[in-house]
């Protein structure tokens, strides 16, 4: 992505808290690094994803089993 990690970890601090353009006004007055809204935007879509992927896995892999009676049990 270009962005280092702790850029990234702010955007995605900031982008959950506020609007993206307002995001961007806070990271910017702080540290002024010159982020746009879109790139924190896509920052925050991004590990979204990962984040919604890992749990998609979780619950398919990991929390239910089908025993060979047939029966899916909560493990």
């Amino acid at each position: 992505m270009g962005i280092s990690s702790l850029a990234q970890e702010t955007m995605c601090y900031m982008g959950q808290y506020l609007v993206f353009s307002e995001a961007e006004d806070v990271i910017n007055n702080l540290t002024g690094a010159g982020v746009n809204a879109k790139q924190i935007e896509r920052v925050c879509h991004k590990y979204g994803q990962w984040i919604e992927d890992a749990d998609n896995a979780v619950i398919k892999n990991l929390v239910y089993k089908e025993y060979e009676s047939g029966i899916i049990m909560l493990v």
